[in-house]
C-alpha cells in the first residue's frame, strides 16, 4: 500500500458501491494498510451512500487495532447510516466486546436508537440471537 501511495495513487478513490481503500482494510484488519491510508489523509469520515463507514467495518468484524486507530483519526463514532445504524451497535450485534469498550471509550452514545423502533446497542447486544439477526437481514450489511 505504500508504494502504491508514494506513487501518488488516489487514496480516496471510491469503486461503484462507494466504498474505499480505507474501508475495504478497515474489513479485512489490515491494520498497517489502514495506518498508512491515515498517514496519506484518506477521509476517515467518508461513507458510502447507505451510510456505511470505515468504522463501521472494522467494528463489524471485531479489528479492534483498525477501530482503535480510526477513533485516534479521529473518526465519527457516533456516525449512523440512514436506518440509524452506529459503529457501536454493529460492534454490538456481532458481539465484538472489545471494539464496544473501544467505542464506549471514545465517547460513543450508548442512548442512540435504531428508526423507527426503538432499539439501542444493549437491546442489539441483549438479543444477539433473537434481535440482531432478523435486523441484520433487513440492513443489508454487505461490504
Amino acid at each position: 500500500v505504500r508504494a502504491l501511495i508514494e506513487a501518488k495513487a488516489t487514496v480516496d478513490h471510491a469503486r461503484p458501491d462507494g466504498s474505499t481503500a480505507l474501508m475495504s482494510a478497515s474489513s479485512h484488519g489490515h491494520v498497517e494498510c489502514v495506518r498508512a491510508l491515515i498517514e496519506a489523509k484518506a477521509t476517515v469520515n467518508r461513507a458510502r451512500p447507505d451510510g456505511w463507514t470505515a468504522l463501521m467495518s472494522a467494528s463489524q468484524d471485531g479489528h479492534i487495532e483498525c477501530v482503535r486507530a480510526l477513533i485516534e483519526a479521529k473518526a465519527t463514532v457516533d456516525h449512523a447510516r440512514p436506518d440509524g445504524w452506529t459503529a457501536l451497535m454493529v460492534a454490538s450485534g456481532d458481539g465484538h466486546d472489545e471494539c464496544v469498550r473501544a467505542l464506549i471509550e471514545a465517547k460513543a452514545n450508548v442512548h442512540l436508537r435504531l428508526n423507527g423502533s426503538g432499539i439501542t446497542a444493549l437491546d442489539i447486544r441483549v438479543g444477539h440471537c433473537a434481535i440482531s439477526r432478523p435486523l441484520r437481514m433487513r440492513t443489508s450489511f454487505v461490504e
